[in-house]
């Protein structure tokens, strides 16, 4: 579905969903698109790629024409190429402010593949699911690893329904694809996330959402900067998004999750 690329004043208020970026822009008032000079003030601190240099949000439209592939041009130069007011870009622009390091190792990883195949147009397994995860990915976390094994399994009613009262006191979702949060701002059933799986301990549940977050960053660029994750799109687990609790006006009731159409169960073997 094509979204317009007109501004949204206030879009984070549409969809539970978009909580995680209020507090990033909320205090900027933007009536209209941010141009990259108002994205690059919200970096605190900038992040570092692989390569070194400092990254920072730069006009597409300024780019030479002879410029390097998109991930060859970010790791040397740090400018990460971001077209003026277009929901893709922006929502890229929200998640490498909220998950820094993970997006400079995803980053780094799509080098080193570049690297040892000495092409950019080969596209490998590792890669495929590095592009899956950036794109359409998301992160669940619970401290119970029960509840983990039911979503690998999509035992969709005992994931949402069977804790449900108490389902964010030991559960989270945290959204990372730029291209699923375009989608969330206008949800259609079917909407569905690449998801890793993360076992926390119960406390994890107790801090506040940016100091989980930050400590997500942190965690996930190191498990994908030493491979135990993304090694292919296998390692990633279907989440049908609207049926977190709280996220869909209509997930209130248990007959919502009877839709097997979108609550797929389990087909044949995963590697």
């Amino acid at each position: 579905m094509k979204i317009s690329n007109t501004w949204l004043p206030e879009f984070w208020l549409r969809s539970p969903i978009f909580s995680d970026l209020e507090p990033l822009i909320q205090e900027e008032g933007w009536s209209d698109w941010p141009d990259c000079d108002a994205l690059n003030r919200l970096w605190c601190p900038r992040a570092r790629l692989g390569s070194g240099k400092r990254a920072c949000f730069y006009p597409q439209s300024s780019l030479p024409v002879d410029a390097a592939f998109y991930e060859e041009h970010i790791y040397a130069t740090g400018e990460i190429p971001t077209r003026e007011q277009n929901w893709h870009d922006f929502f890229n622009a929200m998640i490498w402010l909220q998950f820094p390091k993970t997006k400079s190792v995803l980053n780094a990883q799509h080098m080193s593949e570049i690297w040892e195949l000495r092409t950019h147009k080969i596209r490998t397994r590792k890669r495929d699911a590095i592009t899956l995860f950036d794109e359409s990915g998301a992160i669940f976390v619970s401290a119970s690893s029960s509840l983990l094994d039911a979503l690998r399994a999509h035992e969709w009613k005992k994931v949402f329904w069977e804790s449900r009262t108490n389902w964010w006191e030991h559960c989270a979702v945290f959204i990372f694809g730029h291209g699923l949060y375009e989608k969330i701002l206008s949800p259609y059933i079917g909407m569905t996330a690449n998801t890793i799986p993360v076992l926390m301990a119960a406390d994890f549940f107790m801090c506040d959402r940016r100091s989980q977050i930050r400590w997500l960053d942190q965690y996930l660029s190191e498990q994908i900067a030493t491979g135990r994750q993304l090694q292919t799109s296998m390692s990633l687990t279907p989440l049908p998004v609207l049926g977190v609790p709280g996220w869909w006006p209509d997930n209130d009731r248990e007959c919502f999750y009877e839709n097997q159409a979108y609550f797929r169960p389990l087909r044949g073997n995963r590697e």
